[in-house]
């Protein structure tokens, strides 16, 4: 995986960790936040090109992400 093709990968999914996170404001004037676990694979990286292959593949990475601690991303190579 090229530095660039890494850096855009993680860049992008820093952005939406940090836009999830963001509290919510509920009726109650309670405020939630919430996390999310993001696993990401490359179709241009991958040894298959069938998308059931890639989808599993970025399940594995996200279920790796739960794993470690949650609210987090795993790139799948």
């Amino acid at each position: 995986m090229s530095d660039q093709g890494a850096n855009f990968k993680s860049e992008i999914a820093n952005k939406v960790l940090a836009s999830i996170s963001l509290p919510i404001s509920l009726d109650t004037d309670e405020l939630v936040s919430v996390g999310a676990s993001i696993g990401i694979t490359d179709f241009r990286l991958s040894n298959s090109k069938n998308f059931e292959v890639l989808i599993k593949d970025a399940d594995k990475a996200m279920y790796q992400v739960k794993n470690d601690g949650k609210n987090n991303y795993q790139v799948k190579a």
